[in-house]
């Protein structure tokens, strides 16, 4: 399986000719099929692709890991450029999301714009797993046992034009590939908890470990400042991961103070992907 990083807020030192930004976008080429898991924010993945000679054009399924626009804001660009895939996205993603700080909220959520112009492109998944092919799967029905990390109370939904409420995300969904007898678990921010998302995944499938973890965990506490939650929340990410995880590739909303500090708990159980980093695993 190949993975290349389209987009990520950080840029691989040896990727000068491309342009990060805060975001993820992942190029993923499996069992002679092309997915793209998330758009990024912007047009900027059209540019980038072109550059790591990934022809977005053959891309076969799209996958939006939640409503936020760093995740989904290249939707409009890319179905200018494809005309065949079909982007699968959960139901509730065309609410209205935001984030607050010092009492000032910022729309963060898509551009309605892609549920009314494109929506025969759409194909909306709701609570249940869905099935895209017989070893790609969706799983929006995450079991909240631990308690879902402090950094994701700026998050907001709008829901009523009213009154906003905290944002619980059901408009995320991991997506998950079976290669043989090897689970790969694509988790675009993990917004329900890592922990939470790897055990559904593992209790549906009846397995006792996940064989490669790829994408944010959301352990950034302050998206400006890029500071990582507190140290006991990082040890109990870093734990269960060492237990339960045999790779794990992370990226964007991780953070590079909290990756620094599971990179010192699990050495070479785990890797950073920045914009333009590509791997075969």
């Amino acid at each position: 399986m190949y993975i290349g990083t389209l987009i990520e807020d950080t840029l691989n030192e040896s990727c000068s000719f491309l342009r990060n930004e805060h975001g993820l976008s992942l190029y993923i080429k499996y069992n002679n099929k092309n997915i793209l898991f998330d758009s990024g924010p912007s047009d900027v993945i059209i540019a980038n692709s072109e550059k790591m000679n990934l022809d977005l054009s053959e891309i076969d399924y799209v996958i939006i890991s939640h409503g936020h626009f760093d995740h989904g804001g290249g939707i409009i660009p890319f179905l200018e450029k494809n005309q065949k895939a079909k982007i699968y996205i959960q139901k509730y993603c065309n609410k209205q999301y935001y984030f607050e700080e010092n009492n000032e909220k910022e729309y963060i959520g898509l551009n309605p714009e892609i549920f009314e112009k494109y929506s025969s492109r759409l194909i909306y998944t709701d609570e249940s797993i869905f099935n895209i092919t017989d070893d790609i799967f969706l799983v929006p029905n995450v079991t909240l046992k631990e308690e879902i990390t402090y950094n994701n109370k700026a998050m907001l939904i709008n829901d009523d034009d009213k009154s906003f409420k905290q944002d619980t995300f059901e408009h995320e969904q991991a997506m998950v590939i079976k290669k043989q007898d090897k689970y790969y678990l694509f988790s675009g921010c993990s917004h329900k908890g890592i922990i939470n998302i790897a055990n559904s995944i593992k209790e549906i499938f009846n397995i006792n470990k996940i064989d490669f973890l790829i994408g944010g965990l959301h352990l950034v506490d302050d998206p400006i400042l890029k500071t990582a939650i507190c140290d006991s929340e990082l040890e109990k990410v870093a734990i269960y991961l060492n237990n339960n995880v045999d790779y794990t590739y992370t990226c964007h909303c991780t953070g590079d103070t909290a990756y620094n500090y599971l990179k010192k708990q699990l050495g070479n159980k785990i890797q950073y992907l920045r914009t333009g980093s590509e791997i075969d695993i």
